[in-house]
């Protein structure tokens, strides 16, 4: 083969943009990214909610990048209470915290620097394979073809469903989340000021019950947190087609 590899990605998130410009940095393959938002990856921004956490792994990769001082923010105490707010466990864990947008933005312009072709208003209906080659079909009618094909799009990968036909992959376990992140400028000054403290102090806090846990966390734009809920415990052994679930995983909801 006198051509490099070319290397489909499906997926044009914090994974897919990770994979590609990894990959571009070899600079043994091309690469291309295929994404069925129809928004560019500097506008990108979650509707709701917005952090996420980052354990070693995650931000060994993102140094590797270079961007892991640009996005991180080190939050390696964390302190467990109970409902009452009494502190019962507290130690140091390897995190951080990130906000969503801006990995995000900052993976795109790593890709997009080192060369990544990234495609925005490409949705995947079929992923077909033959002895020299992988193909992808979209909803436009358009075809790419290349020599490996990365599914990087999900928990409800429609990759991963042409991969494994024959298999119900979605297990639902049982937990409901309500999440959000509450900006500084929302809280009384003296709170926002406590808030600020508890940023540059690094503390997770996890809140536990019997059956449910909230879990707080602190951003430059503010508080991010998470609320858990196990409403059925029945349900941990039930797997669901790709299809039942589509559309049901995440609802927003403005307030």
């Amino acid at each position: 083969m006198n051509r490099k590899p070319r290397i489909l990605i499906v997926g044009a998130s914090i994974a897919g943009l990770t994979l590609a410009t990894t990959l571009m940095q070899g600079g043994r393959v091309e690469v291309s990214v295929y994404e069925r938002s129809s928004a560019s990856g500097s506008e990108r921004r979650p509707r709701n909610g917005g952090g996420i956490g980052l354990h070693d792994q995650s931000n060994k990769t993102l140094k590797m990048l270079g961007i892991h001082s640009l996005v991180s923010l080190k939050m390696d105490i964390q302190e467990d209470r109970d409902r009452t707010g009494r502190i019962i466990r507290k130690g140091t864990i390897p995190f951080s915290s990130a906000y969503w947008g801006d990995v995000q933005r900052w993976l795109y312009e790593a890709a997009t620097a080192e060369g990544t072709i990234l495609n925005y208003g490409k949705e995947v209906i079929r992923v077909e394979e033959t002895e020299d080659e992988v193909s992808l079909i979209f909803a436009d009618g358009s075809t790419v073809y290349g020599d490996c094909v990365v599914g990087a799009d999900g928990i409800l990968s429609i990759v991963r469903s042409f991969m494994f036909p024959e298999k119900d992959l979605v297990r639902h376990s049982g937990y409901c989340m309500w999440r959000g992140l509450a900006e500084l400028d929302q809280f009384p000054e003296d709170m926002a000021t406590e808030i600020k403290g508890t940023i540059r102090e690094g503390t997770l806090t996890m809140e536990m019950s019997e059956t449910c846990h909230a879990i707080f966390y602190y951003l430059d734009q503010g508080l991010n947190w998470g609320v858990y809920l196990n409403k059925d415990k029945a349900a941990v052994p039930t797997y669901q087609s790709r299809q039942e679930v589509l559309g049901k995983i995440t609802k927003v909801h403005k307030y």
